[in-house]
């Protein structure tokens, strides 16, 4: 992926990533590999009336694509636009579906966890929101061990 143009200088970022319907591929790595995911990353919305609406920050678009480490264990590669990445695994925990870290563009990262949850339409996306911002570990996987991906949900990959 190309160098960074873009970085995330606020305290937290949270946002929503969405089952990709078109048949969107993107180059990752030099591969090009279907998006499986897409959505966006922003500071903290405000709500104004029944509506949120983003900050002054605006938003980040972001697309997933599956991808495995070295061992087999799947997780999602999160590109980010402004030449920003991340990484998104299914984790076991109280309180989150998914784990990982996103990259700040400024030598920090950001631990980010997913939850599974359900539209008013009925579908089903990941709501992402993330912990504070930390100096960036030389090899972070995210903070919690990956667990083996199940297919429990048809519209969200893993």
């Amino acid at each position: 992926m190309a160098a960074s143009f873009v970085q995330i200088a606020v305290p937290a970022v949270q946002g929503a990533l969405f089952a990709e319907k078109n048949d969107l591929k993107i180059k990752v790595y030099g591969q090009e590999k279907p998006v499986v995911m897409s959505g966006s990353l922003q500071a903290a919305d405000k709500k104004e009336g029944d509506k949120y609406v983003p900050t002054a920050y605006g938003r980040l678009g972001v697309k997933a694509v599956k991808a495995s480490t070295k061992d087999g264990k799947e997780y999602l590669q999160l590109v980010i636009d402004g030449g920003l990445s991340g990484r998104l695994f299914k984790a076991e925990g109280k309180d989150y579906d998914y784990a990982g870290a996103i990259d700040t563009g400024d030598g920090h990262e950001f631990a980010i966890f997913g939850r599974k949850r359900k539209s008013e339409a009925g579908n089903s996306f990941i709501a992402l929101s993330s912990g504070e911002r930390r100096a960036k570990e030389a090899h972070s996987n995210g903070e919690h061990a990956a667990v083996a991906a199940t297919a429990d949900d048809d519209e969200i990959p893993f």
